[in-house]
């Protein structure tokens, strides 16, 4: 078993492993993201600030901070780019790699920005806050995609589930027939 695999996170953002165990940082960590290929950690402290700091060395590679508090930070899934969101209801946007600062300041909500996420693809942020509202963003453009979003939040399942959903809200079981008219001749006849 490699180092990499033998180490754990813990709530205070201690790297539990070789050789020493000792923390990366005292306080309260409220948000926290690995890096995809696990290498980098960023992270929100007690001060506010958001640091980037490389998990093999143990070595801070960056501490921002500024009269706008970090709440909410994240890499992107393809490692590329790292998001805060601030107390000042903005978005900051960093290069993942030599974190220098692409964009800051972006005005996204009214109120704290307190979660952040990018989409599956790198391409999009959406921000969601204390404003109770939630924000798409464009990565390449820093701009917003439509008007912020408020009130309640629907979700839908996933295509690959549908057919189960449908299946146990049936009083009956489906024919084979029934099932490529209503539902779909591409997903697998899941009513038996």
């Amino acid at each position: 078993m490699g180092r990499e695999q033998r180490q754990a996170i813990t709530r205070s953002v201690q790297i539990i492993g070789e050789p020493t165990g000792s923390p990366l940082n005292a306080g309260s960590i409220v948000s926290v993201s690995f890096s995809p290929d696990g290498r980098r950690i960023v992270y929100r402290g007690s001060d506010y600030s958001a640091r980037l700091w490389d998990a093999a060395t143990r070595k801070s590679k960056l501490q921002y901070a500024s009269s706008s508090q970090v709440f909410s930070v994240t890499f992107s899934p393809d490692g590329r780019y790292i998001v805060s969101g601030n107390s000042s209801g903005t978005l900051s946007l960093w290069d993942g790699t030599t974190v220098e600062r692409l964009r800051s300041d972006l005005e996204a909500h009214t109120q704290s920005v307190l979660s952040v996420a990018f989409t599956p693809d790198s391409s999009r942020i959406l921000s969601g806050s204390e404003d109770r509202t939630l924000r798409l963003w464009d990565v390449a453009t820093g701009q917003p995609i439509g008007p912020p979003r408020k009130g309640s939040l629907r979700l839908w399942p996933a295509p690959s589930s549908w057919a189960y959903e449908l299946c146990a809200k049936l009083s009956r079981n489906m024919s084979r027939q029934q099932w490529r008219e209503w539902a779909s001749p591409e997903i697998e006849y899941k009513c038996q």
